[in-house]
């Protein structure tokens, strides 16, 4: 019923929840998780859940960031904006951040109070260097707005769940150990115990109306 994939090399790259025979998709009959090394393996399933544990789902206090405002039109997200509000009708204790509310600065000062963060914005992936891959905030007068993973590793988190709705943001480099290097190894360095996050280019309006259900039955259901 649950498979976990530790992949290796190439094999990183390989979606195996769209992998399919003529009938069915395997996500469509098997629960998957991915981990990017073993060494990650006993630190998470051994804690996974504990912040669920302590407060009823509906109290978890929510972070939920959408459409940053980038200062240029051609970066508007629209629809990021309403797929953080949406997240507002499911719990009791949501802080939305839109447009230029959305700075990095006050996301590192304040991210590690909050049980579930939900980033809707652009990411970035470095491919010389992923330590630099980026999702794309705010910037003000103590930063630039880019949220690094060279940064990330440096913040302290309790949160059950980090969903980084942003394109590329699930990428990142193969390196000695096939250890993935990224956002994602970032913010389970961090503290996080799952993340979602998306491996490629992602449609504004599809990717609003899968986190809207997706959280809907995380209230009632195994993550």
């Amino acid at each position: 019923k649950n498979i976990g994939i530790i992949p290796f090399d190439i094999l990183h790259y390989v979606s195996f929840a769209a992998l399919k025979n003529k009938d069915y998709y395997l996500i469509d009959k098997y629960n998957i998780f991915y981990l990017s090394s073993l060494s990650l393996a006993k630190f998470l399933l051994n804690q996974q859940g504990e912040t669920s544990r302590n407060l009823n789902k509906p109290d978890l206090r929510i972070l939920a960031i959408g459409n940053p405002d980038l200062g240029d039109f051609n970066y508007e997200l629209p629809l990021s904006a309403l797929e953080a509000q949406s997240i507002q009708f499911e719990f009791n204790k949501v802080d939305v951040l839109l447009k230029r509310q959305a700075k990095k600065s006050w996301v590192i000062k304040n991210i590690g109070k909050y049980n579930v963060i939900h980033i809707a914005a652009h990411g970035e992936f470095d491919s010389i260097n992923p330590l630099f891959s980026a999702l794309k905030l705010t910037k003000d007068d103590e930063s630039d707005g880019d949220l690094r993973a060279l940064e990330v590793f440096d913040l302290k988190l309790s949160a059950d769940l980090v969903t980084l709705s942003a394109c590329q943001s699930g990428l990142g480099k193969i390196s000695v150990g096939d250890e993935i290097i990224g956002l994602n190894r970032a913010f389970f360095y961090a503290g996080t115990k799952s993340i979602v996050s998306s491996m490629w280019r992602i449609d504004d309006l599809t990717t609003s109306l899968l986190m809207k259900h997706f959280y809907r039955n995380y209230l009632n259901s195994n993550k």
